[in-house]
């Protein structure tokens, strides 16, 4: 008997880092749920909720939530409708989604998760506050979302990338800023978004059968300096 298709439900999976994880993902053999925006709008509470009812057969064998938001404001400028709406996609959004999706998976004992964090998540940098904050604080729940489902079999980690050469890199920082940004990488190059999807696709994967409650940075050595 052939092995049965696993299901892959991915965030963000539209664009840069998301986008490189459908692709790879899809010619792996699985079989990916990938909402768009309009489908799951992770700033807008009221449409997580209406997904998750109307996706309530869904029980997938891995999570990858890679959607984000990164609009840089000095502390000077920092309005809390941005600080709001950060909170909201890089954390709350992706909560609630771990609470519903990994309960599920708690209940079938298997399943994998990976939250896609950032570097920004240990050290920030001007104008990162509100997203240093969310992704500080998205690093906990996977601490703790991880140690209440490893009974269950569930294995719970986070991902921290360095600088990737995307769309929202390329948008929130100007050519010089780019050649700077590598001049601080002991690798000398920002990622790929390819490097990343295979880091996440091998946590989420049959191969990790131990890792859980992990940030595993994948930032060509920016954090060890």
């Amino acid at each position: 008997m052939a092995p049965q298709q696993k299901t892959l439900f991915v965030t963000g999976g539209s664009g840069g880092i998301g986008a490189a994880i459908v692709e790879i993902a899809s010619k792996s053999g699985y079989l990916v749920v990938a909402p768009l925006r309009n489908q799951l709008n992770l700033s807008d509470s009221q449409s997580v909720e209406s997904y998750l009812q109307m996706s309530s057969d869904l029980i997938p064998d891995a999570v990858i939530l890679a959607a984000g938001t990164n609009n840089p404001q000095e502390l000077s400028s920092l309005d809390t409708s941005n600080w709001r709406h950060t909170l909201e996609v890089n954390l709350t959004s992706q909560f609630r989604i771990m609470q519903v999706l990994g309960l599920k998976m708690a209940s079938l004992r298997r399943g994998r998760i990976l939250a896609i964090s950032s570097c920004y998540g240990s050290r920030s940098r001007i104008g990162r506050i509100a997203y240093s904050a969310s992704k500080a604080a998205l690093n906990a729940v996977v601490s703790g979302v991880a140690l209440e489902l490893a009974p269950q079999n569930v294995l719970v980690n986070g991902l921290a990338p360095g600088f990737v050469s995307t769309e929202l890199t390329y948008r929130n920082n100007d050519a010089a800023a780019i050649q700077a940004l590598k001049s601080r990488i002991p690798l000398a190059r920002l990622a790929s978004p390819e490097e990343i999807a295979q880091t996440a696709l091998y946590l989420v994967g049959d191969d990790n059968t131990y890792i859980t409650g992990q940030v595993i940075s994948v930032d060509g050595g920016f954090l060890c300096q």
